[in-house]
């Protein structure tokens, strides 16, 4: 039973979605509910990865947990949880400021660098691994998240992504204005590419070359190299940037797609005059070198 003495006690209860239902309806007024937050929850929940939980209620009524609550509901699933009854008015306004951890975090607990770049460049390559394509939309738009519980399992399907995101953002300082997601997705799928059928060193020595050396610095570049007209582009959108305040118009997918279709023009010598990106969700092949 919830106490409602005037101390605060902890005591561990069963919640079953039954359960869960009167204590949801019975709650303080609160922030809108994320839907996404209860989807990750309720998933976490169903593979049996959601771990014991605190609850914070005031007087009874629940005030600090409704998106887990939600999630109980929603997965069918009963689950343990600590319950923090207490009587001080003041006090959600203390615990309710703590930030939500990310994927980040908790890829920097496993002991990963670069992890805000990492985090990010990770849920592309899922993507494209998964479906084979990416959706337009705004910058950064994905498709599926990662839930942070899933993060670190995830990851560890990738091993050489962390190198990929490594050389990226070692020379991130030459191009501001690329987004590093897109060309870490980029420079680790070239690797892949090429590691097929050449050594793995001599994979990476072309691929660095090509990805830190040519798209980011612009060495040794004439008006006839497809990396050339790539960098224009990479221009306009710099000075879009710089009108609309900060905010780049374009998408990871035309990003990967133009850095892509690059490389199958330098590969096969032939000229880009201009890139041109159709709209949708597609991604070409990588050719071989």
């Amino acid at each position: 039973m919830i106490n409602t003495q005037e101390k605060t006690t902890l005591q561990l209860e069963r919640i079953t979605p039954e359960k869960a239902q009167k204590i949801f309806d019975s709650r303080m007024p609160n922030r809108n509910i994320r839907m996404r937050r209860v989807r990750e929850l309720a998933m976490a929940m169903k593979e049996n990865r959601f771990k014991d939980s605190l609850l914070r209620f005031y007087k009874g009524r629940l005030e600090d947990g409704q998106h887990r609550i939600l999630a109980c509901i929603a997965s069918g699933c009963t689950i343990d949880a600590w319950i923090d009854d207490h009587d001080d008015p003041d006090k959600f306004t203390t615990y309710d400021i703590g930030a939500k951890r990310t994927n980040g975090d908790v890829l920097s607990t496993e002991g990963y660098k670069n992890c805000n770049v990492l985090s990010p460049t990770l849920i592309l390559l899922n993507q494209v691994k998964k479906f084979g394509k990416l959706r337009d939309g705004v910058l950064n738009h994905v498709t599926e998240s990662i839930p942070t519980y899933k993060i670190t399992e995830v990851a560890k399907k990738y091993p050489n992504l962390p190198y990929s995101v490594s050389v990226v953002n070692s020379v991130k300082k030459y191009q501001k204005v690329i987004p590093m997601p897109a060309f870490g997705v980029f420079h680790y799928l070239l690797v892949e590419k090429l590691s097929s059928y050449l050594d793995v060193e001599k994979a990476h020595d072309i691929a660095n070359e090509f990805v830190s050396n040519k798209i980011y610095k612009g060495f040794n570049l004439t008006q006839d190299d497809p990396v050339y007209t790539l960098r224009r582009m990479l221009d306009k959108l710099r000075e879009q940037k710089e009108k609309n305040r900060g905010c780049i118009m374009t998408s990871p997918r035309k990003l990967l797609y133009a850095a892509i279709t690059t490389w199958n023009k330098s590969v096969t010598n032939k000229r880009l005059k201009q890139l041109k990106i159709p709209e949708g969700d597609t991604l070409p092949k990588i050719f071989s070198y």
